[in-house]
This record gives structure tokens, sequence and C-alpha cells, in this order.
């Protein structure tokens, strides 16, 4: 692993915000389950902050990348994203009162999204961080 560098913080992940593409767990309805059950939240570990410091460049900034062979690629920032949103997760369990209804969790998660542009080689990239428990 590359040491850090240290022309890019790594404390600019800010204040999290609520995703406009998910809702946090108190906002889901039950549908399609007879109950939903709060599992916890998952928050991002500072390592792997750390291990992201493409983040705290600033929409508009460019990042370049060499290849092997040594082109290079300029991207571009487009967006930048630092949301929490809530995940369902079906435990199959048939519900007592409506069995075509079953048990539902949910948790909440962080996660960090790096929009990237090349106008010059047409392509955009996305570079995300987020968190994936394990339920059992």
């Amino acid at each position: 692993m590359l040491p850090p560098d240290p022309e890019v913080p790594t404390d600019c992940f800010g204040i999290l915000t609520a995703s406009d593409d998910g809702l946090p767990c108190e906002e889901y309805t039950l549908f399609p389950y007879c109950e939903l059950e709060f599992a916890g939240s998952f928050e991002l570990k500072a390592e792997s902050k750390e291990g992201f410091p493409q983040f705290c460049k600033e929409v508009g900034d460019t990042i370049t990348y060499t290849n092997a062979g040594g082109e290079k690629l300029h991207l571009v920032v487009s967006e930048r994203e630092f949301s929490n949103f809530g995940i369902t997760y079906d435990s199959k369990q048939e519900c007592v009162s409506d069995n075509t209804l079953t048990i539902g969790y949910c948790y909440d998660i962080e996660f960090a999204i790096l929009y990237l542009k090349s106008v010059s080689a047409g392509l955009d990239f996305l570079i995300a961080l987020d968190i994936v428990p394990t339920i059992q």
C-alpha cells in the first residue's frame, strides 16, 4: 500500500447528508413486510476514509491516472456525495398475522461516492466506498 499523499487531506468527508436515492430506516413504510425491525447503523471506519483520498478533491478538480504504459487519463470530478440511507433485508420468516408477508430488517449505512468524467476519452467513472454488513 502506498503511503498517504501529504498534499491530499483525509478529513474532508464533512457532514453526512441524506441521500437523494434512498431513505433512512425510520422513513421506510412496512410494505412489503408485516414488520420491519431496525438492525442498526453502520459507519465508515476512519481507516476506510483514509484509503479514499481522491474524495477530498473538489468538483471541477482534475485527477490524473497513469497506466503501466505511461498513458495519462485526466478525469474531472463532476460530483461527490457523503450520505446515508437504509437498506432492507427480507428475513423470509412468514408473519403470523398474514402468511403472504414476511418480517423485514433495515439497517442504515454510510457511503461516499465520487463521480469522474473524462471528456477526451468519453468515459464516466464512479468510485464508491460503502458498507455491506453480513446479516445472519
